[in-house]
């Protein structure tokens, strides 16, 4: 992400003892309002987005078909991928779409999966499996997961590539018939999640460990569909309240999430852990200790953040057939400043607990190319929202504004 700040509402506080500010700014957080964008009418239903490398991608489906957009702000969204019709580029429906190795990885869920190095040029490929769930890259390699063939009793549902198109299939000791649902590499370890579903075998009490993808491991875990390898942790969430979190991929230990909703997916934004939980967001800074925050989550995907907004996908069907009615939803800016009206005026800010923000001040506008900020503070919000007193404030007048750091 680029490593500029992110600036935000500029504030006038004490006036003569005095502050203002306008009411609709007084309470709103940054998931209190969302911008949506209908980006398709009776057509393709989005239901994927990641964000990386300057650039959101988003995937879904239509039928059997898959859809590819991209978009640089959240906002404008462009077209990149058809899988059908006469000139169709064959995509498969939507499974799962996952940046890893420096490629984005399309997996569709008739064989036929994307990959592209920058979102928007894709490479149409048969493969690696039927039916294809997770990727991930290490070792100088990728390995996919999911099932051969959707008649096979073999484990053959591990896949090994070079080069993120040409792929060969794996022996991975799981039951004949069985599905991998998700996979992550860390701490020099695949580790590959057996599935409940896509396969005739209900596998989600083991996971797959290899060093080097090719020789695999059987390992109990209880339950889980995805799993994520995120500052140096192996995130399961396993169940309601629950998470399976481990150093090294073999030994796990079950902690309280601290809230009461399943995790989905979990993924990272400048050091801070995200998922979906049910219709909420969930953030936490080490992994373990988890904060859903109260305004509903529009969508139904995943998070995905450029570091400064969230942006989420989601559909709904249109009958009779196969179309949908899609949409794209961008949060506010993720960090918010007001001050209150007590009789000793304090700073609140507001945004996403765990996210690093700076406190800036001025005591004189001169003019965009001309003013001096002088930082504050800098900190980690640890609750929300978090009060903040100004020990230095001497003057009858001065300007505050909230900077998120990258």
């Amino acid at each position: 992400m680029n490593t500029k700040f992110f600036r935000f509402l500029f504030l006038v506080a004490i006036l003569g003892g005095a502050l203002s500010l306008p009411t609709s700014q007084a309470e709103a957080d940054a998931l209190d309002n969302w911008t949506t964008n209908q980006v398709s009418t009776n057509y393709f239903g989005l239901n994927c987005v990641v964000y990386r490398n300057g650039r959101y991608v988003a995937y879904g489906e239509y039928s059997d078909y898959g859809v590819i957009m991209t978009s640089e702000d959240g906002r404008h969204w462009t077209l990149r991928s058809d899988g059908g019709g006469p000139t169709g580029s064959g995509l498969s429906y939507s499974v799962a779409l996952v940046y890893t190795g420096g490629r984005f990885f399309a997996l569709g869920g008739f064989g036929e999966s994307g990959m592209s190095t920058n979102g928007i040029d894709w490479t149409i490929f048969g493969g690696p499996g039927a039916w294809t769930s997770g990727v991930t890259y290490g070792d100088s390699k990728y390995i996919a997961v999911g099932s051969d063939y959707w008649l096979s009793t073999t484990d053959l549902n591990v896949f090994t590539s070079v080069d993120g198109t040409n792929w060969t299939a794996q022996h991975s000791t799981s039951p004949g018939g069985a599905a991998l649902s998700d996979i992550a590499y860390g701490a020099g370890t695949f580790v590959a999640k057996g599935s409940a579903f896509g396969g005739y075998v209900n596998d989600s009490g083991h996971i797959y460990t290899s060093t080097n993808g090719t020789n695999w491991t059987q390992r109990g875990i209880a339950g889980g569909s995805t799993i994520s390898f995120l500052n140096g942790i192996f995130i399961v969430p396993s169940s309601p309240g629950t998470n399976l979190l481990s150093a090294d991929g073999i030994n796990w230990t079950a902690k309280s999430t601290g809230i009461t909703n399943v995790l989905g997916k979990v993924g990272a934004a400048n050091r801070v852990f995200m998922a979906r939980a049910g219709s909420y967001l969930a953030t936490s800074t080490d992994g373990t200790n988890w904060v859903q925050h109260a305004p509903m989550l529009p969508g139904t995907s995943g998070v995905a953040s450029d570091g400064s907004r969230l942006v989420t996908v989601g559909c709904t069907l249109v009958l009779p057939g196969f179309n949908y009615n899609s949409y794209a939803c961008l949060s506010d800016v993720l960090v918010g400043i007001r001050m209150t009206n007590a009789i000793a005026p304090q700073i609140v800010l507001s945004g996403l607990i765990g996210r690093s923000c700076q406190i800036e001040s001025l005591d004189a506008l001169t003019g965009p190319s001309t003013n001096n900020w002088q930082t504050l503070a800098t900190l980690q919000l640890p609750t929300y929202p978090y009060a903040w007193t100004d020990t230095t404030a001497t003057n009858s007048q001065r300007f505050y504004r909230a900077a998120l750091l990258p």
